[in-house]
């Protein structure tokens, strides 16, 4: 059982530096307005309410218990504070000196209080958390049942502890675990230790942490992101999706638009992606197919930064994605045909859209936006059969390997189910930014054709995107672009 939460620590980080170097490599990543972000109150550091907060303008599910586990996460010297010191310890990457450097250096940019960062970093600091907070979750399982069975850590230390100094080494714990040296680096790394670690540090890390009070009303739990009267926006439908963006301030609006022209540049394989995308966009011109002989020619106009930055956070969706379906099939509890036979409760062999709702109540989650959006982008005719769903979690051709296994519906643990609400939630997000990003569009268009056939074909244009929902280096996407044709 110790070996499991080793080995759950190890992944966590492994998963949290592949975020963290993703985000560092963005143009707008900076450490002082994220700090801001959190610290809405100017004290200086981050508390357990201050996450409590992000997590819920994000969407994220997350406990008075799972923020102060955040907070403990993030409390590198221990002294019970997130400073700005501790902040960017855990931030930066702790495994590529270069990003780390550049990122370090970035120049701040001013964000007002109680505003959301701009979309691509808010999105990739939501995932940031809540890929923690699963693994933190999943770590408090594993103590729970060690201390049910009286685990005895104090042998285990004097075991390691070969010197006899207090202390153990990395090579000592790395031999005694029959660790490969990656896997020990990210150990030691979630404790930002370099190689040794002493006992207290080390009990610190396996055994369940007592919360502290803090004081914390109920009536402040509303965060007052979500009390932002802002109403601008780009979309008219007002079911679409609305970003952080659109919550904010019409002087923070221009902020960022003046960030997203100025020389700053994304990573070099994001730079691809927005060179391609601007060559094949740009004057790009749709001719839908009539009734009739006559074609009307739809005219993209102002296909300028914000468009294609846009399109640009639908693929940071698309990859974030990806890593959640590689997570949640690699799961042992996890077989795609049980998940299907649960939301198939009365063995119909396809799944409605109620089906879905009452899915989602047996297993005590909450799913924000419309389940009829997948059903349309996956299923036929209302309802989605089994080789539909399977689209939904798995990444390409990937087979469930769990599938010729006699199917329980009942049983999952709770880190599956957090991973199968967060893979539903995100798709929904998608398909939802999807729908918001073709109505925006649609503004952009001069024709005098039926509205009808234009969404359809500029539908038709976005529903090819699903084909690169997994990403590999933003090259299929490119691919995409490259033959597309309406």
């Amino acid at each position: 059982m110790i070996k499991q939460l080793i080995s759950s620590i190890i992944e966590c980080e492994k998963a949290l530096e592949n975020i963290r170097i993703e985000l560092n490599q963005q143009s707008l990543f900076s450490l002082k307005p994220i700090m801001d972000r959190f610290d809405q109150q100017n004290k200086g550091h981050i508390t357990s309410y201050d996450i409590l907060q992000f997590c819920q303008d994000n969407d994220i599910q997350c406990q008075h218990y799972d923020a102060f586990l955040c907070v403990k996460y993030f409390d590198v010297n221990k002294d019970g504070r997130v400073t700005f010191e501790d902040f960017t310890i855990q931030m930066l990457s702790k495994t590529n000196r270069e990003i780390r450097f550049v990122a370090a250096v970035r120049e701040p940019y001013f964000i007002e209080k109680q505003m959301c960062l701009p979309e691509i970093i808010e999105t990739g600091l939501s995932y940031f958390f809540g890929e923690l907070l699963i693994y933190l979750r999943e770590q408090l399982e594993i103590k729970m049942l060690l201390e049910k069975e009286n685990f005895n850590y104090f042998k285990l230390f004097q075991q390691l502890d070969k010197s006899n100094n207090g202390i153990i080494h990395m090579n000592d714990f790395q031999k005694y675990f029959n660790l490969t040296q990656e896997d020990t680096n990210y150990f030691f790394m979630m404790g930002n230790h370099n190689e040794t670690i002493d006992q207290i540090n080390l009990l610190d890390m396996f055994v369940i942490t007592q919360l502290k009070s803090e004081n914390i009303s109920k009536e402040k739990i509303l965060s007052p992101l979500k009390q932002n009267n802002f109403q601008q926006s780009m979309y008219e439908n007002d079911n679409s999706f609305q970003s952080p963006e659109q919550r904010s301030t019409v002087k923070y609006k221009k902020a960022q638009l003046k960030l997203l022209n100025s020389e700053q540049t994304h990573s070099n394989a994001s730079s691809v992606f927005v060179d391609e995308l601007t060559k094949k966009l740009q004057d790009f011109t749709f001719t839908p197919k009539s009734n009739d002989n006559n074609k009307y020619q739809i005219e993209l106009i102002n296909f300028d930064k914000v468009v294609y930055q846009q399109l640009y956070q639908l693929l940071l969706k698309c990859k974030l994605l990806s890593k959640t379906q590689l997570k949640l099939i690699q799961r042992i509890d996890f077989c795609c045909k049980s998940v299907f036979k649960f939301f198939d409760h009365e063995n119909k062999d396809f799944i409605t859209e109620q089906d879905f709702y009452s899915g989602f109540r047996r297993l005590r989650i909450q799913i924000k936006g419309l389940v009829r959006d997948l059903i349309l982008s996956y299923g036929q005719n209302s309802q989605i059969n089994y080789q539909q769903f399977k689209k939904l979690f798995y990444i390409d051709h990937h087979v469930d390997s769990n599938e010729s296994q006699q199917s329980n519906p009942q049983l999952f643990s709770n880190v599956t189910i957090d991973y199968i609400r967060q893979l539903f939630q995100e798709q929904i997000d998608i398909e939802q930014f999807k729908k918001g990003f073709i109505s925006n569009l649609l503004k952009k268009v001069k024709t005098n054709d039926d509205t009808i056939i234009i969404t359809k074909q500029v539908q038709d244009l976005f529903n090819k995107y699903n084909a690169y929902p997994n990403d590999r280096e933003l090259a299929i996407l490119t691919n995409q672009l490259q033959i597309l044709q309406i």
